[in-house]
């Protein structure tokens, strides 16, 4: 008996998991949505420009996360070392 609620227990929670996954894909998809819907605005774009416009964009935001990611890891990296004085860098003289 034990085990079942167990199981029970595992799949709700797995089921839960799944469903906020499935409302947080569709909530950041309406925010880039609303994102587009407000540049073309703000910039008065064409659907010609908007569609030259875009693809740029998207890759600069792209690249803009890579390096914020880069940067976060990089930080947490060096924090790690600074406190380890097993790894403390030993200038020779």
């Amino acid at each position: 008996m034990l085990q079942l609620k167990h199981l029970l227990t595992t799949i709700c929670f797995v089921l839960t998991l799944q469903i906020s996954s499935a409302f947080a894909q569709q909530n950041f998809e309406a925010i880039e949505s609303e994102k587009v819907a407000y540049i073309t605005k703000e910039l008065k774009l064409t659907p010609a420009e908007a569609q030259k416009f875009f693809p740029i964009y998207n890759k600069y935001n792209k690249e803009m996360w890579e390096i914020r990611r880069a940067k976060r890891g990089s930080i947490s990296g060096r924090r790690g070392n600074s406190f380890n004085p097993q790894k403390r860098d030993v200038i020779s003289v």
